[in-house]
């Protein structure tokens, strides 16, 4: 993997994410979408999650190139 895009937003969960998280319907959730590229340029990995924002921390470090 080379480069990998990530996209995290807030919004309301669907029947299935609601019954999985067990969760009122259209409960608020943090869903996330990630795209990772190898060094070729094709996509390696594609990954959809969801989670209870109460259960959500984030941790980032960032580099100076």
């Amino acid at each position: 993997m080379s480069v990998a895009r990530k996209t995290i937003g807030a919004r309301r969960s669907t029947r299935a994410e609601s019954e999985a998280l067990t969760n009122s319907r259209d409960a608020k959730v943090l869903a996330m979408h990630q795209t990772a590229y190898g060094n070729s340029g094709g996509a390696v990995e594609v990954a959809h999650h969801c989670y209870g924002p109460d259960l959500s921390s984030f941790q980032m470090t960032l580099v100076q190139k």
